[in-house]
């Protein structure tokens, strides 16, 4: 948690770090003067803005994602259930035993189903005088 966040939060400080150099390009000529002065300013600032962001995503966390294990337990139980409508076979013998007998099946109803005669249709050759 505290590897995303810190990762997070060095990308958006180079992404503003970016931004803030594009903009204030005018103040190039005076860094010489200024960067020494402000160096420290700038760090301890950077420094409090990136604690700040640690500790509110790590309080947000704590309290915005309190007992959630316990509010998802259902999903926990429901997925930790074995299905009752389908038999578990003992051994791999079993196994193959089923797959045959519903093969069987299936296949006896194939067969069934082309074998059923159609009714006898009446001869198209029946002519009217």
């Amino acid at each position: 948690m505290i590897a995303n966040a810190l990762l997070f939060t060095i990308v958006i400080l180079l992404g503003l770090r970016i931004w803030l150099l594009d903009q204030l390009k005018f103040m190039a000529r005076y860094k010489a003067v200024l960067l020494p002065r402000l160096r420290t300013t700038i760090l301890i600032f950077l420094a409090v803005l990136f604690v700040n962001y640690l500790v509110r995503r790590a309080i947000g966390r704590r309290f915005f994602l309190k007992n959630t294990g316990r509010k998802l337990s259902h999903l926990d139980k429901q997925f930790n259930v074995t299905h009752p409508d389908m038999p578990i076979p003992e051994s791999e013998e079993d196994s193959t035993n089923v797959a045959r007998r519903l093969f069987l099946r299936s296949a006896r109803r194939r067969r069934d189903a082309r074998h059923v005669h159609a009714p006898l249709q009446p001869s198209a050759e029946i002519t009217t005088s």
